[in-house]
């Protein structure tokens, strides 16, 4: 005979699988262009249209994501790269790290999605060519 297994699934509230689809939505966003604009005290990024502008000095900011998901935005350069991190509720987090090659010319922006429930993180790299 074999013992039989217990799974053990961890119901989610609605007000956490929206925050996970969000934070999840947030972790996915690129798009085709990507520009840069930089001041003493903020770093803009602009990704098909879509502004996100924040903070070099690593103050935490609040934001709203879509559904009115609340979460904390600390954004801070890191030698040559800039690091931003959006923590939304329930330990849910996305990181991102952008980074200009010198040689090529080419931008990279690496984004990583963590969350305590899930157990695992996961990583995205995108690849942005110089405009000519």
């Amino acid at each position: 005979t074999n013992p039989q297994q217990q799974q053990h699934h961890q119901q989610l509230t609605p007000e956490q699988r929206q925050v996970g689809q969000v934070m999840t939505q947030l972790f996915r966003e690129g798009g085709e262009r990507l520009a840069i604009a930089q001041t003493d005290s903020t770093l803009t990024v602009l990704v098909d249209g879509r502004s996100h502008t924040y903070y070099v000095d690593e103050r935490k900011a609040p934001g709203v994501l879509a559904g009115g998901v609340e979460v904390e935005v600390k954004a801070k350069w890191d030698k040559e790269k800039f690091k931003v991190e959006t923590k939304g509720p329930g330990n849910a987090k996305v990181t991102q790290e952008i980074e200009l090659d010198d040689d090529t010319g080419r931008l990279k922006v690496k984004t990583k999605l963590s969350n305590s429930r899930m157990g695992q993180n996961f990583t995205l790299e995108r690849v942005y060519d110089p405009a000519s």
